[in-house]
């Protein structure tokens, strides 16, 4: 079941596995304790570890930590560690085993928030009403509380608002139906993290994860809250803060390089900007990035987005795919949106040339993934490199996707890369990469400046 809690009450949560590293020595930062089934991560393990575990908090998904070792014997993966629901505890927070990648001699652990595995397990139909005693938001309520194995806080300042509701023209002789909330149909599965993004997503809301905390609000009322902080390039700790402009377009993404605690600045958290031009002011913490052997932290920032009215009574809530795009939407749009779909399920992280060896073989890079989907559009038959999709379809925009290129040779790191827009009903971008250790799938938003549209003919 889950406990609501007021604004306050969330946002202690949030800080309070910061205050539990404020309590240890400094020196701690550099040498994380972290638990497995309730006994320190062993000796055996961390001393093969090729990297050092690296910890990524969003508000597009759930919150992950790797941890990549050696493994050239193969005891590790033949071990009850790698075939099980194992969960590690990094200061009192808990994250499950959600994904196994072998890559040669490297194997890469990939834990989620427990509270997200828990939700992921949730799948039995479920559907009710939109009325006076049934707000998205309380239907979203009603799958957090569900898991009886573990209290998930709950977090909507908005819980009982009505939104409104986008009008739909009547069509003679067709009978309306009372439009419901749902996760999944019969022979059409969905988890219930699945379902509470997508019905966020629907209405232009977020949810997210923050320290066992489900959060599910509206931008306007996240904006509403006090700054975590206000910093400039010259505050200290502060390295960069990078952005795209377009002149006569707001900046629509940031990204902060700074050195911080572990837990600072959690996702949805208010950052305030100030003495940088068009990139000054209130900012939504989107990305955090960081390895725990080291202080230097990658954050990128994200502006508010607009809230969407609910879909008109006549429209069906679907769980994904082709079923979930308006009516007109070419064939092959929808194909492609449904691949999208799908990639972002697998929750892979992004690999340098991932893609390229065929379709369907992710995880992806970049251009690998965007060439997966356009592939299942039927609109390319061969994986492309960012340069190549350079040629690819015509020059433009396109009326329900668009295709965005930057190719900077001899510029590996922010040079070259390449996303889709799909604009079907409301506006979504399929990304891999794009921020450090990012999952591939469905951005909240992404700035075009310094791209260059292009598009399949009659889409």
């Amino acid at each position: 079941m889950s406990t609501a809690l007021t604004a306050r009450q969330a946002l202690e949560r949030a800080s309070r596995p910061q205050a539990i590293l404020d309590r240890r020595p400094a020196g701690d930062l550099t040498a994380p304790k972290i638990l497995l089934r309730g006994k320190e991560l062993s000796g055996e393990i961390t001393a093969v570890m090729t990297d050092p575990p690296r910890l990524e908090r969003t508000i597009s998904g759930a919150s992950t930590l790797s941890i990549t070792v050696a493994d050239a014997d193969r005891t590790l993966v033949r071990s009850r560690l790698a075939s099980e629901r194992s969960v590690i505890t990094l200061d009192t927070l808990s994250f499950e085993l959600a994904r196994v990648s072998k890559q040669g001699p490297r194997l890469t652990l990939t834990f989620e928030d427990e509270e997200v595995a828990i939700l992921r397990r949730q799948r039995k139909p479920l559907k009710a009403r939109r009325g006076p005693k049934m707000t998205r938001a309380q239907f979203v309520q009603r799958l957090v509380a569900e898991p009886k194995r573990k209290r998930i806080g709950f977090f909507c300042p908005e819980l009982t608002v009505r939104q409104p509701v986008e009008t739909a023209e009547a069509e003679t002789g067709v009978r309306v139906e009372p439009y419901e909330f749902t996760r999944g149909e019969p022979g059409q599965p969905e988890d219930s993290w699945t379902a509470v993004q997508r019905l966020a997503d629907e209405v232009g809301w977020r949810c997210f994860m923050v320290a066992g905390v489900c959060w599910y609000i509206s931008d306007r009322a996240l904006m509403a809250l006090a700054p975590a902080m206000v910093i400039s390039e010259d505050s200290a700790g502060i390295d960069d803060i990078d952005f795209d402009h377009d002149i006569g377009l707001p900046v629509a993404e940031a990204r902060l390089t700074c050195q911080a605690e572990r837990w600072a600045a959690p996702p949805g958290s208010i950052v305030e900007v100030t003495r940088l031009g068009p990139a000054s002011g209130r900012w939504i913490v989107s990305d955090i990035g960081r390895y725990l052997s080291s202080v230097m932290t990658d954050i990128t920032l994200t502006r508010r987005r607009p809230t969407l009215p609910e879909p008109a009574a006549s429209s069906a809530s679907s769980s994904s795919g082709e079923q979930g795009l308006s009516g007109g939407v070419p064939a092959s749009v929808a194909r492609a949106y449904a691949r999208a779909e799908t990639i972002h399920g697998f929750r892979d992280g992004y690999v340098r040339g991932g893609g390229h060896g065929g379709f369907g073989n992710g995880p992806y890079d970049c251009s690998g993934g965007v060439s997966d989907v356009l592939h299942a559009g039927g609109m390319l038959s061969a994986p492309l490199a960012t340069g190549g999709l350079l040629g690819w379809g015509e020059a433009g925009q396109g009326r329900y996707m668009t295709v965005w290129v930057k190719d900077t040779p001899g510029s590996p790191f922010s040079g070259s890369h390449t996303f889709i827009e799909f604009a079907v009903g409301r506006q979504r971008w399929f990304e891999a990469g794009g921020t450090s250790g990012a999952l591939t799938g469905w951005r909240a938003s992404k700035s075009t400046a310094g791209y260059t549209a292009r598009r399949w003919p009659g889409t």
